[in-house]
């Protein structure tokens, strides 16, 4: 069996930030020293940080073209960061005679990040005639709210042999992307002795004549390992092969180095397919899909590891169980309500570990599916939301959740109307963490309700909240968080387990409540008031 641990630490999911709008890139510029372009090389001690979810660029440059400059005066920052303009030649780099390397040897062997935001064209006729931009190794590409067409960012993907990484958001006009797979190699990996008019011999033709239905499309380079594409709401996958007249696997397929694809707010982007197979490549690792129309099944993808999926409609989970067998560790459904009640499990249970996050917990909290992740389900977190009129589980759903019997953390949020968790939970006996959170309802903690292997307890935004039972909380019980619970006055004091050595009441709490724990001190180790 694979080893499902050794993930690569970059194949993170991917989450903006709270303070920034999906698709937008104001918050992210802002940051941004105020210059048209910035570069920024990888010999500085400093790095610039564009956003709080994005890496430190170490060893990276950045390129950020803005507006209508051309990329090429990007590069040049990168040649002459400094110039004195009385001195300086009229002509350009690529222009001036003696020049025969016109990107620095450290700037060409070096990984580049280009950023092209609030652009009308990608591609400047200065751009084209200059072999500067064919020298650097280019991996990552962001294109922010840019007007080019298909045709413009096709010429500029082609340029980029090197790309690894391309991220498109808000780009309104893009309406359809394709996979050439046996493109015209036009583009020599040495272009060192590659000029701009032999550049001009590659696909001149075949991007200005590929068009479905009369209709221009992005070519994706075949050598791509992650792909975004967020908020463009007219961008549909091109459904049938462009090799070989149409023959092959069409869709993503082509794309077989892929290991990340981020689809999120583009509901039209599988609606066209109407080939047999699912459309994405099998070397995927981590799949995110949100807001997308028209898919109803998921085909195996024996690679797989991190599985999200958020508001997709009809959507079903058929083939996300033999995952499970191979290298799914992380399943994540919310607002997809078909997900799990037409999906079909296996009768053997999994082996693998996994965890999932949800907020149907009607159709997941069902004996057939908790049955086959009785030994391999670690982590269940429950999700509500505010039109959910659930006050308390059913009996048939308390008695799929004790059938988790390796179950080590359970988390229970935003359920409003809940009053009280699952009965028979003392019955999980591996359960170690239990989190409570953002339950508006919710009063106490039921006797003898919590396994005796039950170490931490996180209760949070419970304003409901009065009491804790006495002698309720297990002997093994290490850690006691309670935040923002207004109500609750008091701690079972004489009740409190004498395994606990950590206290958290430090915020949102009752005076009563502070007060009491603070008369604790000396008899836990740790108190944080």
């Amino acid at each position: 069996m694979p080893n499902r641990q050794a993930t690569d630490a970059s194949l993170k999911p991917y989450c903006l930030p709270s303070g920034i709008k999906a698709g937008r890139n104001k918050g992210r510029l802002r940051s941004l020293p105020a210059l048209q372009m910035a570069a920024i090389r990888p010999a500085e001690s400093t790095t610039t940080h564009v956003a709080e979810d994005e890496p430190k660029m170490k060893q990276q440059n950045l390129l950020l073209v803005q507006r209508r400059r051309p990329i090429s005066d990007a590069v040049t920052n990168l040649t002459n960061p400094v110039t004195n303009t009385s001195s300086a030649s009229p002509l350009p780099p690529w222009q001036q005679k003696g020049q025969d390397e016109i990107i620095p040897k450290s700037a060409r062997t070096s990984h580049l990040w280009l950023k092209i935001s609030c652009s009308s064209n990608v591609l400047s006729q200065t751009d084209v005639e200059s072999p500067a931009i064919y020298q650097l190794r280019i991996d990552t590409l962001e294109i922010w709210d840019c007007s080019a067409s298909e045709k413009e960012l096709s010429k500029l993907l082609s340029y980029l042999p090197y790309l690894s990484k391309l991220e498109i958001y808000s780009c309104e006009k893009i309406k359809m992307v394709g996979v050439v797979e046996q493109q015209k190699t036009t583009h020599n990996m040495g272009f060192g002795q590659t000029g701009p008019q032999q550049q001009e011999t590659r696909g001149e033709e075949e991007i200005a004549t590929v068009a479905v239905g009369g209709e221009a499309l992005v070519l994706l380079p075949t050598q791509l390992q992650e792909l975004m594409i967020q908020n463009c709401p007219q961008l549909t996958l091109l459904s049938s092969s462009l090799n070989h007249g149409g023959q092959g696997g069409g869709g993503l397929q082509g794309l077989r180095s892929l290991r990340r694809l981020d689809i999120i707010g583009c509901p039209k982007f599988l609606s066209s397919y109407s080939f047999s197979g699912f459309p994405l490549p099998t070397s995927l690792q981590i799949l995110n899909l949100r807001d997308i129309e028209g898919i109803v099944t998921l085909e195996p993808l024996s690679n797989l590891t991190i599985l999200y999926i958020c508001n997709c409609g009809d959507l079903k989970g058929e083939g996300v169980w033999p995952l499970a067998q191979c290298r799914l560790a992380v399943l994540f459904v919310l607002k997809t309500p078909k997900f799990f009640a037409s999906s079909e499990p296996q009768n053997s249970p999994l082996s693998c570990k996994i965890e999932i996050t949800t907020d149907d917990h009607t159709g997941f909290l069902a004996a057939p599916i908790c049955s086959l992740l009785s030994s391999s389900l670690t982590k269940l977190y429950l999700y509500s939301y505010e039109n959910d009129e659930v006050e308390r589980f059913s009996k048939e759903q308390e008695d799929a959740l004790q059938l988790l019997s390796s179950l080590q953390e359970l988390r229970f949020q935003f359920f409003c109307k809940l009053q009280c968790l699952p009965a028979g939970l003392h019955r999980i006996s591996s359960l170690k963490t239990l989190r409570i959170e953002y339950c508006q309802a919710f009063r106490s903690l039921p006797k003898d309700s919590l396994p005796c292997s039950l170490q931490y307890l996180y209760i949070a935004h419970c304003p409901a909240l009065k009491s804790l039972p006495k002698d309720g909380l297990p002997s093994s019980l290490q850690s006691l968080r309670i935040w923002d619970c207004p109500a609750l006055k008091s701690l079972p004091e004489d009740s409190l387990p004498s395994s606990l050595r950590k206290l958290d009441i430090q915020v949102g709490n009752s005076k009563e409540l502070m007060w009491q724990c603070r008369k604790l001190k000396g008899t836990i180790p740790i108190i944080e008031d």
